[in-house]
């Protein structure tokens, strides 16, 4: 069992996550599929890392409830303002 954290907000998180920082893109969908296989329910990506569609596409695909899996990634910080994140959420 992974262990958990718990946010401030009482939700519990998995304290490891699977992170994809230097996993290309064509690469994604495996290493993904095998970490949500191995019991990963943490995902960690960035738009930076080219590999957020790829992540997307194995979470859709997997059977595995959306309310199960954290996925965190970063905001690159050339955009400024509330919209502009907003914006660079949705993206992501």
């Amino acid at each position: 069992m992974t262990p958990t954290l718990t946010l401030n907000d009482g939700r519990v998180i998995p304290q490891l996550g699977y992170g994809t920082f230097l996993v290309p893109p064509e690469d994604t969908e495996a290493r993904v599929t095998e970490a949500l296989e191995a019991g990963y329910r943490h995902i960690d990506t960035a738009m930076i890392y080219r590999n957020e569609e790829g992540v997307g596409r194995v979470i859709a695909n997997s059977g595995i409830a959306r309310e199960e899996l954290w996925v965190t990634t970063k905001l690159w910080n050339d955009r400024r303002g509330p919209d502009a994140t907003r914006t660079a959420l949705d993206e992501s």
